[in-house]
């Protein structure tokens, strides 16, 4: 797997934070973390942010 932070799909963030994908998503709700865009490919890429 490439190390391109916006290449990650939210499987793939999910599986590199340790978390399942409903987390990831539960986050974005909450605004924690950004929700991505969806492209005209439909497949979203989110962007991985370093850990405080």
């Amino acid at each position: 797997m490439e190390n391109d932070s916006e290449n990650l799909t939210i499987g793939a963030f999910a599986r590199a934070a340790g978390v399942n994908v409903e987390t990831i998503r539960f986050y974005q709700r909450k605004g924690l973390l950004p929700e991505p865009g969806r492209p005209q490919g439909g497949i979203r890429r989110t962007a991985v942010f370093p850990a405080r």
